[in-house]
């Protein structure tokens, strides 16, 4: 999910995109990688739960007290 005004996405972790990948767990693995650092370096910050952080308040605290902290998101320009 990403936020439609900060520079947040969280997303939700399962084994399934791993062991369900044509090219097996370990390329799925580096593609998520990939994908990420690209979250990353374009200026996000990324949550990553699991089942067990629905269960839990402190990820959901963390999430609302990065949204206040946080400035709205400037997308970067395209050339």
């Amino acid at each position: 999910f990403k936020h439609s005004r900060h520079p947040l996405i969280v997303e939700f972790q399962g084994l399934g995109k791993y062991y369900l990948n044509e090219s097996g767990p370990d390329r799925a693995s580096k593609d998520n990688h990939a994908r990420h650092m690209r979250l990353a370096n374009a200026g996000f910050t990324v949550f990553n739960l699991v089942w067990a952080d629905l269960f839990r308040s402190e990820m959901f605290t963390a999430i609302k007290k990065h949204i206040a902290e946080s400035r709205p998101h400037q997308p970067k320009p395209t050339p």
